[in-house]
């Protein structure tokens, strides 16, 4: 269980997650890469933390 509190009425947001990209091709290739990584983590966590799918994670 995370260590957040929100008060009823309160929006969560979450956004894509974003990276100043740059250098050259195969360092922005290995940028991408990680980034990608990072994502599919990020929505596994999602998925196992709300019970929800990870194709549903990954849609909404």
């Amino acid at each position: 269980p995370g260590k957040r509190f929100a008060l009823p009425h309160s929006r969560i947001l979450m956004h894509q997650g974003s990276a100043g990209i740059g250098g050259t091709a195969i360092d922005i290739e290995i940028q991408a890469e990680n980034l990608e990584h990072t994502k599919n983590v990020m929505m596994r966590l999602i998925a196992e933390h709300t019970g929800q799918p990870v194709e549903r994670i990954e849609r909404d």
